[in-house]
């Protein structure tokens, strides 16, 4: 079989995965994706030569405060480029910078070839994780790009790009619209953080807190039963709760949605 068929049969396997699992999603599906995907990424053998790559740099005390830079190889201090933090998914019970060597090392492998930084940040999750540690996690690692980019040739004063991918989206909705990033502890500039964009990839944004699993995990992130007090801290009640004037200060957002999304996520992006 020649290299460009076996490519052709991975995305075919992967095409029938999608159909046959539709808006269904918990660790089955995510495990089976991941899969498919890195068997496609492992088809490409696309060239990473001109990246390098520095992992499990700290930006706190807990273990999971943990971060891996990408950058051009030839890129210096001075090289002023475009600066992206990434926020991985998994339902604030699992997830990583790296899931397997390819994944998600292909984000940061396809910012770096494209003349960027790229900051894949991991964060505390359940059991060790309670309300607001996403959101405070999240401003901390932001925080950290700010201060340490230009080591990597970046400049997040010209280009400051924050992605959050499911759970990732929702510790970064919070982080933005709770007012963490606004923290003295965070320490993020107020003219970077206006002129940055956050993306939101199919983010959890609302909580369906009368039905597993999302019920279950956050009852326990929240640390209670009230699901009128979960409610009042998920991310899109803090965005619609926000007045006129806070919502001024926000920088641009844009949301995406596939699909294929299942209601819950949907429901936090309409």
């Amino acid at each position: 079989m020649t290299e460009t068929a076996t490519k052709a049969e991975a995305r075919t396997l992967l095409e029938a995965s999608i159909l046959k699992w539709g808006k269904k999603f918990g660790r089955e599906t995510n495990a089976e994706m991941v899969d498919l995907i890195t068997k496609i990424h492992e088809e490409e053998k696309k060239d990473y030569t001109g990246v390098k790559v520095q992992k499990a740099i700290k930006y706190g005390e807990d273990e999971r405060q943990r971060l891996d830079v990408y950058y051009p190889a030839d890129a210096t201090p001075k090289s002023a480029l475009p600066a992206v933090v990434f926020f991985h998914g998994g339902g604030m019970v699992f997830g990583d910078t790296d899931v397997t060597p390819l994944f998600h090392s292909h984000i940061g492998n396809f910012f770096a070839s494209n003349r960027c930084i790229l900051i894949s940040a991991t964060y505390r999750l359940l059991p060790q994780a309670a309300h607001p540690s996403g959101a405070e996690d999240a401003a901390l690692a932001i925080s950290w790009a700010i201060s340490n980019s230009s080591k990597y040739g970046g400049s997040p004063s010209k280009s400051l790009t924050i992605v959050g991918h499911s759970a990732g989206g929702s510790i970064t909705g919070t982080a933005l619209w709770g007012g963490y990033l606004s923290l003295p502890t965070s320490a993020i500039p107020a003219s970077i953080l206006a002129n940055s964009t956050f993306i939101f990839l199919s983010a959890g944004l609302w909580y369906d807190v009368l039905n597993p699993p999302t019920s279950i995990n956050m009852a326990k992130y929240h640390r209670t039963d009230d699901v009128e007090k979960i409610r009042k801290e998920m991310p899109v009640a803090l965005f619609k709760g926000a007045g006129k004037d806070v919502m001024s200060a926000w920088p641009r957002m844009r949301w995406f949605l596939s699909e294929w999304e299942f209601e819950e996520i949907v429901k936090g992006t309409e």
